[in-house]
């Protein structure tokens, strides 16, 4: 197993353990009332509702098709459970994405360094 694969299944580790901690230090469970608790998220279930059911209310106007029919998927067939597991690989996916992409730029950068340190010492050498 290489050593990027490695650190990123610690990170994961990591994440969830800190946020199965705060979670039950919240001492909350995971409801409808809680998962659309928001104005905003009241909107994504309506729009989902506006797809599902073909009506027309306006809020399929103003928010994009994908993420609520995702939610609407989610939410019939595993109640708010379901909805709450899908944010919650939603979060861990976006952490792997930071995570990747901090450790490309990185390795990168510090690729480059080193080139440029040994084209430095090295040209003076090739042009004698």
């Amino acid at each position: 197993m290489n050593n990027k694969f490695r650190r990123l299944i610690w990170l994961n580790i990591f994440w969830l353990v800190i946020y199965f901690l705060v979670f039950w230090n919240l001492k909350i469970h995971v409801s409808d009332a809680i998962m659309f608790s928001t104005p905003d998220s009241k909107e994504y279930l309506a729009t989902s509702n506006e797809f599902f059911k073909f009506s027309e209310t306006g809020h399929s106007i103003t928010r994009p098709f994908f993420y609520p029919f995702i939610i609407l998927i989610s939410h019939n067939l595993f109640g708010a459970f379901g909805l709450w597991i899908l944010q919650l690989l939603c979060w861990i996916t976006s952490i792997n994405l930071l995570f990747l992409s901090i450790n490309q730029s990185i390795n990168q950068s510090i690729n480059q360094s080193i080139n440029q340190s040994i084209n430095q010492y090295t040209y003076p050498l090739t042009c004698q």
